[in-house]
């Protein structure tokens, strides 16, 4: 099975892989008693995951590769990605303190998993820990579930394997995230780039971006380039980068035994300088936004904070809602507590009728109907123009104030008919076209206007269409 896995993994060597930004305007907000090379959430967790990481004990890098890469996501984007419920308990939160004198945060451990016991502390054989307390600790959950995809395909060989290669590693995690129901491949998508016997580079300059971008890595590394029995791996993730001396930090995933002993290794340190591949994931924030995990205690105590508000967001990374009114939209931050409310970035749309336009906002899609706002050129003796900004075009005939002699609309200057005299003929005149309530068509084709309608249509309780529909003009 496992040559099988990589050899369908090898495949994947050639995807142009394009990285999720999620974490690329993320930084830290407060200033922390020790540095990070680069300020990122992914840099503050795994330096202080001194102890919430399974154990281990026998040859399990992988699994608890992939134990640690889940957790920062659960810690930090979605409390889901650690199953936790009635039948499993696998969450253990981290802690932090203030340096209320010099305004600064204390990283006690990073939250993550309940570190399983040593077996032959409980059990004789490491299969009957996995059997007995997958349960209660995360490692022996994925082992027990790589068990059940080995037993569905026919390729189960009746005993716990603790190793577990990058291809394994690959279906494994999708196994995890897809099968359990808790994610699927829209809000997150397992990566995977595979050394192919050139191009160590490829994977380490990809690696290194991932970490500039915040995007912990997983490191499946040899001691020998040649392979075969004397090779020995290891798995790891890769989460801080010094650009100065093009060092890469590491979580090793080793046990803590030690005060003196640190998890956390560089490529100064690190033997396996053989990479084989590289994994990671990608979240896409549109189908699966920021959620608090909350798995932060303030000095162990009750009150608990996500990961998130240890950062900030220089430009925020708004959500618009659709919580708007006619005139504005508020943005919520993704990670944030802060909102802001701001008019419509309205555009006009050419979907019109003669009376009417649509119109929506660019950024919140709020849509409405209004009438058409024109603007007026004169034409002819007779006529003017009328253009709306949503394209809508077409023609009216002048439209004056009785006894005056200047087109209220375009502002031309009439002199036909009735108007230069500013008198109305009687009704039944031969030179009257139309007539409604004293607003009426001269003989010219031009629209005198009563003094009532005037008033109505400057104050907008009439608008133009409404002037030539009441005196009968087609003006489509």
């Amino acid at each position: 099975m496992k040559q099988t896995l990589r050899s369908i993994c090898c495949v994947l060597t050639v995807l142009s892989i394009l990285l999720c930004s999620t974490f690329t305007s993320l930084a830290v907000n407060y200033e922390f008693t020790e540095d990070f090379y680069c300020q990122t959430p992914a840099a503050i967790f795994f330096s202080h995951l001194t102890d919430n990481y399974p154990r281990n004990e026998v040859g399990t890098c992988g699994y608890v590769a992939l134990s640690m890469l889940l957790s920062f996501y659960d810690s930090y984007w979605n409390d889901d990605f650690v199953e936790s419920n009635s039948s499993f308990v696998h969450d253990a939160n981290g802690f932090y303190s203030y340096d209320t004198n010099n305004n600064k945060i204390i990283m006690g451990s990073s939250p993550g998993v309940i570190k399983d016991p040593t077996y032959s502390s409980l059990v004789s054989t490491y299969d009957e820990l996995v059997r007995l307390y997958s349960d209660e600790y995360f490692q022996l959950m994925l082992m027990e579930l790589r068990n059940s995809i080995e037993y569905k395909s026919g390729s189960y060989e009746g005993y716990v394997d603790c190793s577990l290669d990058y291809g394994e590693a690959y279906y494994l995690l999708r196994a995890y995230l897809y099968e359990q129901n808790f994610f699927n491949s829209n809000q997150v998508t397992v990566r995977i780039l595979v050394n192919n016997g050139e191009s160590t580079q490829e994977l380490r300059s990809q690696m290194i971006q991932n970490i500039q971008n915040g995007i912990p890595t997983i490191y499946y590394g040899r001691n020998s380039p040649a392979g075969g029995q004397s090779a020995v791996g290891h798995v790891m993730v890769a989460f801080d980068y010094n650009s100065d001396e093009n060092n890469v930090y590491y979580h090793s995933g080793w046990t803590v035994d030690a005060d003196d002993f640190s998890p956390i290794i560089s490529d100064e340190t690190n033997a396996f300088f053989n990479l084989d591949a590289i994994l990671w994931l990608e979240i896409d924030d549109e189908y699966l936004p920021h959620s608090c995990s909350d798995n932060y205690s303030e000095n162990g105590g009750n009150t608990h904070i996500c990961m998130c508000k240890f950062a900030f967001h220089p430009n925020h990374s708004h959500t618009i809602l659709t919580n708007y009114t006619e005139s504005s939209h508020t943005n919520y931050c993704k990670f944030c507590d802060f909102s802001l409310t701001e008019q419509h970035s309205t555009y006009i749309s050419n979907s019109f009728s003669a009376t009417t336009h649509s119109k929506k906002c660019e950024d919140c899609n709020y849509s409405t109907t209004e009438s058409h706002s024109f603007i007026y050129r004169k034409i002819s003796e007779t006529q003017h123009s009328m253009t709306c900004a949503c394209g809508y075009q077409s023609s009216g005939v002048h439209m004056v104030r009785k006894g005056e002699n200047i087109c209220i609309l375009c502002r031309a200057l009439v002199d036909n008919g009735y108007v230069a005299l500013g008198i109305a003929p009687a009704m039944g005149d031969a030179g009257i076209l139309s007539m409604n309530d004293n607003t009426y068509i001269d003989s010219t084709g031009i629209i005198i206007l009563s003094n009532e309608d005037y008033e109505l249509l400057i104050t907008g309780r009439l608008t133009v269409i409404d002037i030539y529909k009441k005196v009968g003009f087609d003006y489509e």
